[in-house]
């Protein structure tokens, strides 16, 4: 193995997150190299490369994938591979620079279609899996947070994402209630499984979630890191799938998802997250 397109940086931080002392480890979404150095250099953890345009978990261009190893960023580096139909084919592709590749469950409707999906990844020995739950299970037609947990644990696999499916203003928190968010990040940290949360976060819902301390150990961001993302706490939303403030703005979710980052808001996450300790 050529030992040059290893991660420069695979910290303890990003491995353990909260579950190690620290504070939450944060996972940021980009599209291209240029977004990654503006990351890693503000100090995220966690690289993670997607193509939102397409999808909750679109995957980039392999060619993003090899040129973000060759960058050698301080940060652990993630991809997105999408849902089955794109996962199993690009699997294989996920160079061994990257430590981690996020799987969607979309269209697994019971714990053995999903086992079976996991099965079919023939990743790289150095990439780890990073199974996804999705929050609105029912827009993804597949089985709810709790099944894929259970799952986690009976395979005895590490890692776990809470994310959303659908991409139209709502976030995480219109999708799952507190106490059940906290019975999740409780049993995973009870199963010693590292766990992330992500699905349209912005910062007052970490400061929510942080209240009732249901602390994960992974958070991870796009659209409120990116111009022009609007302050949401649970939006309302209106016949055609937009949320009030992005319609009264002018502002296509879609669009913002799709901005460009942020260096202040990057840093802002980053303070945030230093705080919950």
């Amino acid at each position: 193995m050529n030992h040059s397109y290893l991660p420069r940086i695979v910290r303890d931080d990003v491995l353990n997150g909260a579950q190690g002392g620290a504070s939450p480890v944060l996972l940021v979404s980009v599209r291209s190299i240029q977004e990654a150095q503006l990351a890693a250099d503000c100090g995220a953890g966690v690289i993670d490369f997607k193509e939102p345009s397409r999808g909750p978990l679109a995957p980039v261009a392999e060619s993003i994938w090899k040129a973000a190893v060759e960058a050698s960023f301080e940060a652990t580096l993630s991809a997105a591979l999408g849902e089955a139909d794109t996962a199993i084919g690009l699997a294989a592709q996920v160079p061994a620079g990257f430590r981690f590749a996020k799987v969607g469950p979309s269209g697994a409707h019971s714990t053995a279609a999903l086992a079976e999906l996991w099965e079919q990844l023939q990743l790289n020995p150095d990439v780890e899996l990073v199974p996804v739950a999705y929050a609105d299970h029912d827009a993804a037609k597949c089985i709810n947070p709790h099944q894929v947990l259970d799952l986690v644990i009976r395979q005895h696999r590490s890692r776990l994402l809470i994310d959303t499916f659908v991409k139209d203003g709502r976030g995480l928190l219109d999708h799952i209630g507190l106490d059940e968010l906290s019975q999740l990040v409780q049993r995973a940290r009870e199963a010693n499984v590292w766990i992330a949360l992500a699905g349209s976060l912005c910062i007052a819902d970490m400061q929510e979630i942080a209240g009732q301390g249901c602390l994960p150990d992974c958070v991870g961001v796009r659209g409120d890191v990116c111009k022009n993302s609007v302050a949401r706490t649970h939006v309302t939303m209106k016949p055609n799938g937009l949320s009030r403030d992005a319609t009264e703005s002018g502002l296509v979710l879609g669009e913002r998802r799709m901005g460009r980052l942020c260096r202040a808001r990057i840093e802002a996450w980053l303070a945030t997250l230093g705080q919950l300790v």
